[in-house]
Order: structure tokens, then sequence, then C-alpha cells
């Protein structure tokens, strides 16, 4: 599937919630294979601040915010289809 729009939003990877916007725009209009994620994870990287405090810094932040990505866009797009397995 693709998404035909879609705003990511990202909480604790800044002093504020940052949306995504270079990520989401590496997806929409897009088919949903790893190729398109990876371009979206690059992407990513550039849409967050360098956001470091006493809980992670600002590469664990990244990293995270990029796993997450690989997660939850393949299993949403899957679940508005109604085509998952675990459905």
């Amino acid at each position: 599937g693709t998404f035909s729009s879609l705003a990511l939003v990202y909480f604790s990877a800044g002093d504020r919630p940052i949306e995504a916007r270079s990520a989401a725009a590496a997806i929409v209009g897009r088919s949903l294979d790893d190729r398109c994620i990876e371009a979206a994870v690059k992407a990513l990287a550039s849409d967050l601040p360098e956001f470091s405090d006493l809980q992670a810094d600002a590469q664990v932040r990244k990293h995270l915010a990029g796993v997450l990505l690989k997660r939850i866009v393949p299993c949403t797009s899957c679940t508005l289809a109604g085509s998952c397995p675990a459905i």
C-alpha cells in the first residue's frame, strides 16, 4: 500500500514534539518496500534535532526514532488496508 498523506510526530526527540516532514515526504506516494523505509530513516536524521539530556544523547534518540519508524509505518499501512496477518 501507499500513503496519500502522512504526519510523523516524535515526542522526546527534542524539547518539544518534532514533526518529521522529510521522513514523511520520503514515504508518501511510494510503495512501502525496504528502499522506501530506509530512505525515510535517512531523511529522519535531518528532521530531528541534536538533542541530548540525562536520558539519552542525540545519537541514541535518532537511532531509536529510526527503529520506531521501521516498525510502525509498515504495520500502520497494512492495518489500514486490512491485510495484516495479525488482524
